[in-house]
């Protein structure tokens, strides 16, 4: 049986019970802060080589400030939160909230829950009793972590909040964070991360510049490519296994241009359709192995260019003058099997259903537990689709949190999130605006379109690299 919608009466009772996000005490108790900074964050200055940058700018500047950095690794804000003299009121994603341990822990630190990608309101009434408080707080401006080394565009409400709290706006830059610890795997390379701090926004300019000169400022000074910092640098960044799981970051081969067909081991990546293969060096660089031609020598430039390619072939698929049917009635585009949903709401506890297979299509997702029934979730009801501790594919439909686990870790939900909000893209007329891995990107994020983009400064020598 083919249903349309949510898991029934589960999800219906768990919306209406938990409209709102249990309201939560914001408070940093500063001794745990203290013990936080002389053992976790002196651990992380020393194993990751941790040096700081105009350091001054925070040691003498008083709170309230606004603290915006880039976010190019796991440990960012633990880090950070060891070199700023006050406790850093950071907003974190509500998924780390569900955890009773980490929701303790979280408490402690006085860190703000907030649903990935999507409007909450409780958010802006948490940050704003800090700021009343004479508080510092921390905002990812992005609202996730980079998947290639290269600032994504930036959230435009972040210079809105800026101008309507008239503090001081302190943009922060991690240099060698993101080769020292890239989003696909979980282990740490030996090299040198530096910590930049630089004063964006003065009291006087966030009271008196409009959004639009915030925005600009903040997307000008949070411009980053690590990849061109590293090509001026050439740090080694030296560790065991360092291409394993990147397939969960780069999904179409440049040789054969499918889809799902790399697969990693070790310091190497191939692809089992046409045995294309590179291997990953100790700078971060990607060198081709026998006789295969080097498409690209960073995982910022392929990525750029997979990310067009899907854009190109979903458009080809999704399009009336298509030959083949790829709706749900029929073959999927993606289809990945050993899946299991869990369904909730914000930072409550998941519930666990029956695993199965998941399938995408030209007009929504179809979700099929083993031995049970189909589900169907058109795209116009998929709101926030993001990606989750790297292999959950997670996003609301009527009010209700659908979380998509795989068994293994090599499958790149990344790849299922930029299919969704091109599909979602097509299906409401919006294809148009979507030229660059850049226009994929912002248009995960609600209420981007029409807005101004981040400033692209970085990213231009990768850009050229791969043609684009």
């Amino acid at each position: 049986m083919l249903r349309t919608g949510c898991c029934s009466a589960y999800n219906s009772t768990m919306a209406k019970r938990t409209q709102r996000r249990e309201r939560r005490r914001l408070r940093a108790y500063k001794f745990f802060n203290h013990v936080l900074k002389a053992t976790l964050g002196a651990f992380l200055r020393i194993r990751y080589n941790v040096h700081l940058e105009n350091h001054a700018i925070v040691k003498n500047l008083k709170p309230p400030y606004l603290l915006l950095p880039n976010h190019m690794s796991y440990w960012d804000p633990f880090i950070l939160g060891a070199v700023v003299p006050d406790p850093v009121y950071f907003v974190a994603s509500d998924a780390h909230f569900r955890s009773p341990l980490l929701n303790f822990l979280l408490g402690m630190v006085g860190a703000i829950p907030k649903t990935k990608v999507m409007n909450d309101s409780e958010t802006i009434r948490s940050i704003l009793s800090v700021r009343r408080r004479n508080g510092v707080i921390g905002v990812f401006p992005e609202g996730r972590r980079t998947w290639d080394g290269t600032t994504m565009p930036l959230f435009y409400s972040i210079a809105k909040l800026a101008r309507m709290m008239k503090i001081p706006v302190v943009t922060v830059i991690f240099e060698g964070a993101f080769l020292s610890l890239p989003r696909w795997t979980r282990r740490r390379r030996s090299g040198e991360l530096t910590v930049k701090f630089q004063l964006t926004c003065s009291e006087q300019t966030a009271a008196t510049s409009t959004p639009d000169e915030i925005f600009t400022r903040i997307a000008r000074d949070l411009a980053y490519n690590e990849y061109e910092f590293q090509r001026r640098e050439m740090i080694r960044f030296s560790g065991r296994r360092l291409a394993e799981k990147i397939e969960q970051v780069l999904y179409a081969c440049p040789h054969c241009e499918r889809f799902g067909t790399l697969f990693s081991r070790d310091a190497n990546l191939h692809c089992i359709a046409c045995g294309y293969a590179v291997t990953y060096d100790e700078y971060g660089f990607l060198r081709p192995i026998q006789q295969f031609p080097a498409y690209y020598q960073t995982v910022r430039s392929w990525n750029v260019w997979q990310t067009e390619h899907l854009l190109e072939y979903l458009k080809d698929v999704a399009s009336p003058q298509s030959t083949d049917s790829w709706n749900h009635l029929n073959r999927p585009i993606f289809r990945k099997g050993r899946i299991t949903l869990y369904t909730g709401f914000r930072s409550g506890r998941l519930k666990r259903h029956p695993p199965g297979t998941l399938c995408l299509h030209t007009d929504g997702i179809v979700y099929e537990a083993n031995g049970g029934d189909r589900e169907f979730i058109r795209f116009e009801a998929v709101d926030g689709a993001n990606v989750q501790n790297n292999e959950r594919l997670e996003f609301y439909s009527n009010r209700t949190l659908y979380s998509f686990q795989s068994v293994t870790r090599q499958w790149s939900s990344y790849s299922w999130v930029n299919a969704i909000t091109i599909l979602q893209a097509i299906a409401s007329d919006h294809v148009d605006e979507l030229a660059t891995i850049d226009d994929v990107h912002a248009h995960h994020q609600q209420g981007r379109f029409g807005l101004p983009k981040a400033v692209p400064a970085a990213g231009n020598a990768d850009a050229a690299e791969s043609g684009s």
